[in-house]
């Protein structure tokens, strides 16, 4: 397991997307690679704060795993009956936005369990937060599964503009 894997483990055990949100705004520094960070201290400034926001999450008992799989888990880029077709999780989407993004370098989510698809900063992607990456999530779950509204105060937006 990558050592940044441990860096990101108090947010994999948060009980919202909401706290996960602001867990990448209060942590943003982690995100970029360390010789850039150390760089940007060199010469004065900070690397451009990052916020996300993640929207239409729902919960799904196999999550594709063509690209992405939880940690331990694999890939079955051709949904092969040899291997594991999809695993339990969320999916959803997710919108970045950097505060300046004209440095050249963007922020990675390598590392911290969030999966995401094509994009980049100041875009979206579609996510993944497996369940066995995010165990603080299974509250979340439960919820459903009880049938209820795991979001009730803050009802799901598809418009993410700044």
């Amino acid at each position: 397991m990558h050592s940044k894997w441990r860096d990101f483990a108090p947010m994999r055990e948060l009980r919202s997307f909401t706290e996960i949100e602001q867990w990448v705004a209060d942590n943003y520094l982690l995100l970029y690679p360390y010789d850039y960070v150390q760089q940007c201290i060199k010469k004065g400034n900070a690397p451009p704060k990052v916020t996300v926001q993640i929207r239409d999450m729902e919960h799904h008992e196999c999550v594709s795993n063509g690209h992405h799989a939880p940690a331990g888990g694999t890939t079955n880029w051709g949904g092969y009956e040899s291997g594991p077709i999809g695993y339990p999780g969320w999916l959803g989407y997710m919108h970045s936005h950097m505060e300046d993004s004209s440095r050249g370098i963007y922020p990675r989510f390598d590392h911290t369990g969030i999966c995401t698809g094509a994009g980049g900063a100041n875009h979206g992607w579609d996510v993944i937060f497996f369940d066995s990456d995010f165990s603080g999530l299974e509250y979340l779950h439960n919820l459903c599964e009880l049938g209820l509204d795991p979001f009730p105060v803050r009802k799901l937006r598809t418009d993410v503009r700044s």
